[in-house]
Order: structure tokens, then C-alpha cells, then sequence
């Protein structure tokens, strides 16, 4: 409870008849009025006291279409951590790169050298781009390069910022070599998926091609339903198709195992 409102009035105001009982405001329910007496003083002090507003109703409980978002929003998370990208395109290569990174140190020391071909010590993405095309051409396929670029450098593939902060400085430094092969095949692991995916090559996939070929190269064995509910999960701008930008971004999310 808390007074709301008090008022002083002399014994003189109230013989006239000043009296607050009739210019406040009416009593709600649960409100007191109360009159003090001060002798010594010669007035009176008039005070309301309002009650706490009584607590609202409960919700019977989650309904609508936002609670229908979630659940759906949780199944399209339960799909993702169901899948698997499993694919044996680039074995070889990485084989070999593997093998110098772990045995060969003079190996992977002439591999930075040709990669920051002028010797400065920072590599840009035009320069990763040349040193892929001379030499692992089968690993140069530009969307897969320019995310692993930005992964990285800044720890994300939101392609956003490359056109926020396209005159940036950015670049590779020698500590981040070893992390930057590693992306180059992980994402052209995901983009070879998604090449896959798109059927008719126009570099977008549609509710169809995914799922009845990307829920097979996901390792995905679910419903139309599900399958439709991941579409959209995936599909973030709501465009009606899923981008590889789009697609990257939902298996890194949601942390899907690549092999």
C-alpha cells in the first residue's frame, strides 16, 4: 500500500466546510481514507492510502504464432544437430597438406613464401586467390576462398562486413597460415555440398532440391515437414531460397561435423 495523496486543513477550513472528502478523486476498491488530529498544532491532516493494484490474471498458458515459431525454430534445431556433411572431394589434397603441416616444416615455410609473394608479411585475398589458382586450382572456387578468408581474420562469415569495410587493410599474417588452410578446405567442403544441392547450377536452392537431394548429403533421414521447417531456418533473409552464404552460415552455427 502507499498514501497517494494527504492534505493539511485548519479546524477553520473544515467548519467551512473545505473538506477533502469531497474534492478527491472517488475511493476505488481497496483504498482508505484517514483523518489526523494535530491539537497543538490546530489542523488536521487528511490522507488516502491506495492499494496495490491486484496482480493480473495468469496466461492460461503459450499459444500463437510466436510460440509457433519457437517450436518450430526447436525442431529445425533438433534436425541440424542430427546432420552430418560427409564428403571425399578433396581427400587427396588435404591429405598432403596435412602431412606437411604436421611433418614438414621447411615444406609449409616455402608454401607461406609463395603464398606472400612480395614478402611483407601480410597476404590479402587477392593474394590467396592467385597462390590457389597456381597452385591447387581444384581448390579455387571464389565463395568457399572469400569465407574462409573472413573466418580467418575476423572469426565470422558474414559477408555483410566485406561490403561494410571493402577498403579495409585486412589481411593473413604468418601465425594464421596453418588456420587459413584449414578453411580453405572447409569451405570448399561446404560449397562442393552445395553445388550438389543446387540441381539446376543457379547457385540458389529451392524447398524441392533440398529436400529430396540436401537432406540425403546432410545424412538426414526426416519427414517433408521437417525437412521444410530446416529450409526455412536456414533460408534467413526469407528470399524463398537458400544461398550459400545462407547455407555456410547454418552448418557453422549449428556446428555440423564436415568430414
Amino acid at each position: 500500500m502507499s498514501v497517494s495523496r494527504s492534505t493539511t486543513l485548519s479546524l477553520q477550513d473544515i467548519l467551512d466546510g473545505a473538506c477533502p472528502f469531497l474534492s478527491m478523486e472517488p475511493l476505488h476498491q481497496g483504498d482508505h481514507q484517514y483523518a489526523s488530529y494535530y491539537p497543538s498544532r490546530g489542523m488536521v491532516v487528511v490522507s488516502r492510502v491506495r492499494s496495490a493494484p491486484p496482480p493480473e490474471e495468469e496466461d492460461e498458458g503459450p499459444s500463437g504464432p510466436g510460440i509457433e515459431r519457437d517450436e518450430k525454430t526447436m525442431c529445425a534445431k533438433e534436425t541440424a544437430s542430427k546432420a552430418m556433411i560427409h564428403t571425399t572431394k578433396f581427400d587427396a589434397s588435404e591429405d598432403l597438406i596435412r602431412q606437411t603441416v604436421n611433418r614438414n616444416k621447411p615444406e609449409l615455410r616455402r608454401m607461406w613464401r609463395a603464398l606472400d609473394y612480395n614478402g611483407n608479411g601480410l597476404v590479402s585475398l587477392a593474394e590467396i586467390d592467385k597462390w590457389i589458382v597456381e597452385t591447387r586450382p581444384e581448390l579455387h572456387h571464389k565463395p568457399a576462398l572469400i569465407r574462409a578468408y573472413f573466418a580467418t581474420v575476423h572469426k565470422t562469415i558474414d559477408t555483410e562486413a566485406w561490403r561494410k569495410h571493402k577498403g579495409d587493410n585486412w589481411w593473413v599474417v604468418r601465425r594464421q597460415f596453418v588456420p587459413l588452410l584449414r578453411n580453405i578446405f572447409y569451405f570448399n567442403k561446404l560449397f562442393h555440398v552445395f553445388q550438389e544441392m543446387d540441381l539446376d547450377t543457379d547457385r540458389r536452392c529451392t524447398l524441392q532440391e533440398f529436400s529430396t537431394r540436401g537432406v540425403q548429403l546432410l545424412g538426414l533421414d526426416i519427414s517433408q515437414e521437417l525437412a521444410t521447417e530446416a529450409f526455412h531456418a536456414i533460408d534467413r533473409n526469407k528470399g524463398g531460397y537458400v544461398l550459400f552464404d545462407e547455407f555456410a552460415a547454418w552448418v557453422t552455427a549449428n556446428q555440423i561435423p564436415v568430414d
